[in-house]
């Protein structure tokens, strides 16, 4: 009898079989890990969003609490919380490839630590962070805790300041420390704003109450950050923000430009705009308009008043150190009989124009703390000494009227211990090759001709009144990640 089949018929469909069952489970093991292994690393990187997220929280509070004025106390507190009680989340987003994409949302709250005390100007801050929303699949929210204190800044703070003038940014203006404005700025022909110098206050921020405007060709440089009130218009392809750019009550253009930090809008990036930007916030309803801050005032009487003066009219009788004169030509032949010993406080009641010639080398030293009140127009041209062992000298120069006019001249020039304080309560500008180390306050900068400020804060501000102009800054202290709880708001 035949048998039909052998005893190793079949044997290979099974091992197949076997072999195709083992390959499918480890498939189905490697999909499952893989799976895994992807959530795992997409809820890594949400953690690690919602940490950044959250201090962008902190700093968003930072902001806020920076942009108190002093009529303002007790300084802002608040949170996020919308008129009916749900948390008013704030989105952190970027733009890659022309398309808006959303990094994460925070929510914070800010409390005053010390409300018993009203000169204890110390504050807590909270701020949730989720990534990527707070509806995410695989949700990550973290929380941080920052201690901040509100310091107040007295004195002066910018290195060059323009008050309802506004300021003049061009021609090869070169800028270490802040710039204020409390006009419209618009920015030609090489403008540099930097970090100061190292060992000085500054970032290299320029802040306008009004709008901020770029033309094409303005080779703009700001290292620090940009606030703009109303509007920014950048109209020049290549411009480099190095921190974060504001705008507090309006929209932004940007032709092609690159934003280190983040970019905060009342409003939005119209259209057409070719923006990259390390964040990304629209309609941010909760910014702080920007105040349109004043010059501050400058007293003569005050001059007087400390050392009883004046003790000397036109110089005579001699030996100050108040002296006041009553024509420029009085001034003049003072300072050419005493341009070794340059000292004392001055008054020129004279309405008329003058040009202060300071000798190179040796022939004009500063002895001691100097200052001049002009009721008319000044120009100052070249170099000066100090005497070393009273450095740092501070040399002050006023425009006592509305109808001022404080140039400087042709190589204007001062070393880091010889510290002026430029102000005019009219213009005040540069018209050739002038490097300053100290502050230009106006009411209007008018400079023609490349103008560079070194930000030093002067040795004497002695007759300057601070009103209200803001003059705080949060200062950061204890900053810690703590457990995440639930928000006393309600989630939208």
């Amino acid at each position: 009898m035949m048998r039909l089949f052998n005893r190793e018929d079949g044997i290979g469909i099974v091992t197949a079989l076997m072999v195709a069952f083992i390959v499918f489970s480890l498939g189905a093991v490697w999909y499952s890990v893989s799976v895994h292994e992807l959530d795992e690393t997409t809820y890594d990187h949400h953690r690690t969003t919602a940490l950044h997220v959250a201090d962008a929280g902190v700093r968003q509070a930072m902001y806020e609490l920076s942009q108190t004025t002093l009529k303002n106390q007790p300084y802002w507190t608040g949170n996020g919380t919308d008129l009916g009680g749900d948390c008013a989340i704030e989105s952190v987003t970027s733009i890659e490839d022309g398309v808006t994409r959303q990094l994460g949302q925070y929510w914070v709250d800010v409390s005053d630590a010390t409300p018993a005390n009203l000169n204890d100007h110390r504050y807590f801050v909270e701020s949730w962070g989720w990534g990527r929303d707070t509806s995410s699949r695989q949700l990550s929210m973290r929380k941080i805790e920052q201690e901040v204190e509100i310091v107040i800044k007295r004195g002066f703070v910018y290195a060059l300041f323009a008050a309802s003038g506004g300021v003049a940014a061009g021609n090869q203006k070169t800028i270490y420390g802040d710039v204020y404005s409390a006009a419209d700025v618009t920015i030609t022909n090489h403008t540099e704003i930097w970090a100061n110098d190292p060992g000085f206050a500054g970032d290299g921020d320029l802040t306008t109450s009004g709008q901020l405007t770029i033309p094409s060709g303005s080779n703009l440089i700001i290292e620090g950050n940009v606030m703009a009130g109303t509007h920014l218009q950048d109209d020049n392809p290549g411009s480099v923000y190095g921190g974060d750019v504001t705008v507090a009550a309006g929209d932004a253009f940007f032709t092609k430009a690159t934003v280190v930090g983040k970019v905060s809008l009342f409003g939005n990036v119209l259209a057409g705009s070719d923006l990259t930007a390390g964040s990304l916030g629209q309609n941010l309803v909760t910014l702080e308009p920007v105040v349109a801050d004043p010059l501050p005032d400058f007293d003569w009487n005050k001059i007087t008043a400390t050392y009883g003066g004046p003790h000397s009219f036109n110089g005579v009788p001699a030996g100050g150190p108040v002296y006041e004169w009553s024509t420029w030509n009085s001034f003049d032949l003072w300072y050419k009989a005493n341009s070794g010993n340059l000292k004392g406080w001055h008054r020129v009641t004279d309405a008329g124009s003058y040009t202060w010639r300071l000798a190179q080398g040796a022939g004009s030293t500063f002895t001691d703390d100097f200052m001049l009140v002009f009721d008319g127009q000044l120009t100052v041209d070249g170099s000066s000494n100090i005497d070393p062992t009273q450095a740092p000298i501070t040399v002050t120069l006023v425009g006592y009227q509305a109808s001022s006019d404080l140039q400087f001249g042709k190589n204007l020039s001062s070393s880091d211990d010889q510290r002026w304080v430029m102000y005019s309560k009219g213009s005040v500008g540069a018209k050739n090759l002038a490097t300053i180390y100290g502050v230009v306050y106006g009411e209007t900068d008018n400079s023609v001709n490349h103008l560079e400020v070194h930000f030093r804060p002067p040795n004497s501000d002695l007759g300057f009144i601070w009103g209200t102009e803001r003059r705080v800054i949060a200062r950061p202290f204890v900053w810690r990640e703590v457990p995440e709880d639930p928000t006393p708001c309600t989630l939208p």
